[in-house]
């Protein structure tokens, strides 16, 4: 009875293995049939087109917009590159001179998300919401990500003219920038009142973590209890310097999780030994916070470390990569996405699920209506100042909303490093 037990046993576990195996197996197939029908079809239309088109076609280029079509199609900032714009771009990648400015690619458009204090772009009077059109009289709208970048780098000296629109403005506002070699901005650093500090990280380049660091311990050694911390418009920078600096903030938990379809996913967590704060804490984002940040504000928030405030992330934290192809081309193309603690992936294709949301919306939809509507109208000169009064109006409601919640929590000893 017990012999025949056994072989029940081995029986069925023979049959479960031979049903995941084959299943697995089977799912590969039908995976690679997919694939190799969607490959019969791209290669029935080409046929039909060299057939029956009115003319000859020139295959090279109508070839290499179905790629740049294949590979754009995931998301906006995957391309095709072929070799003259591979060159381009590695070679631009030397060039020391930039603008100071983080751009998003979304809906076929270029939009300047960040621009750093004191760069040459704020110095042109280029500011965030500004959508370039032009560079150097070439539009952009059918231009790669990295393709665009790379027209923004250059010499230090060196002048480019940009054609940009901004607000409602149909016509191109035309801007001269020259550029410079791009200094890393500082964190801004200040006592807001008896006890509570601030904090707004501007960029996360590579040595934010250390800089961070520093401007806590300064806040800590002047009493601090709580702290504001502002990723607002911090677009740019790394990912290495927000993982830093969200360990320094939380006891434990998961920070992130690196995903992607061709690496294994990574599983970040938080060590209490590397904690040099544990006081009461907001987190103020916007719809320019980007990338990084936007992996630094989902740790804090869904940790339930601090309260995040304002309006909802950018949804942009992604990284991307160059993969060499025989011919000297390239595909360009986001491997990596970055999930939030709760399970959530920060970049999604659909707007609507991209980004992160905040606890408490600030300032509520209606608020500063009448001066966004202002800005929107202005034209030319007028709508920079008319763009200075909403921002810095609608940035005094939100960190006045960030002491608000501050005041109704509870105060922790802070651990110095």
């Amino acid at each position: 009875m017990i012999e025949r037990g056994k072989l029940m046993v081995l029986i069925l576990s023979a049959v479960v293995v031979v049903y995941v195996v084959v299943g697995g197996f089977l799912g590969r197939v039908v995976a690679k049939d997919e694939t190799y029908q969607n490959i019969s079809l791209f290669n029935d239309v080409l046929k039909k087109i060299q057939d029956e088109y009115v003319e000859k076609p020139q295959m090279k280029p109508l070839t290499e917009n179905a790629l740049k079509g294949l590979a754009g199609g995931v998301d906006s900032f995957s391309t095709y590159l072929n070799p003259d714009e591979l060159s381009f771009v590695r070679a631009s990648q030397e060039k020391k001179g930039g603008l100071g400015i983080v751009l998003s690619a979304r809906a076929g458009y270029y939009r300047i998300l960040q621009v750093l204090p004191g760069s040459p772009a704020e110095k042109a009077g280029l500011f965030p919401g500004d959508i370039i059109e032009e560079i150097d009289g070439q539009g952009v709208s059918e231009k790669s990500y990295p393709v665009t970048l790379a027209m923004l780098r250059g010499d230090a000296g060196q002048t480019v003219k940009l054609g940009v629109v901004r607000g409602r403005e149909e016509e191109l506002h035309e801007l001269v920038v020259r550029l410079d070699v791009i200094q890393p901005p500082q964190p801004e650093t200040r006592i807001l009142e008896a006890g509570t500090g601030y904090i707004r990280l501007v960029d996360l380049h590579p040595a934010a973590a250390d800089d961070f660091q520093r401007a806590l311990n300064t806040l800590i050694s002047s009493d601090v209890k709580q702290l504001v911390l502002d990723v607002r418009d911090c677009s740019g920078g790394c990912y290495e310097p927000a993982l830093r600096i969200a360990d320094m903030l939380l006891d434990e938990g998961v920070i992130t999780r690196r995903r992607g379809n061709s690496v294994e996913e990574t599983l970040i967590t938080a060590t209490k030994d590397d904690t040099l704060f544990r006081g009461p804490l907001v987190v103020l984002a916007n719809g320019f916070t980007s990338g990084p940040a936007e992996v630094l504000a989902a740790a804090i928030q869904d940790n339930a470390r601090g309260t995040l405030v304002g309006q909802k992330t950018n949804g942009t934290a992604s990284e991307q990569k160059f993969i060499d192809l025989a011919d000297g081309s390239a595909l360009y193309i986001t491997h990596i996405r970055y999930i939030t603690p709760a399970g959530r992936p920060i970049m999604n294709t659909k707007a609507n699920l991209a980004g992160v949301k905040p606890g408490i919306k600030s300032p509520p939809a209606d608020f500063a209506v009448s001066l966004y509507i202002d800005y929107e109208m202005a034209t030319g000169q007028e709508a920079y100042p008319l763009y200075r009064k909403y921002i810095d109006t609608v940035y005094a409601k939100q960190l006045e909303k960030a002491l608000e919640v501050l005041k109704q929590g509870e105060t922790a000893e802070p651990v110095a490093a």
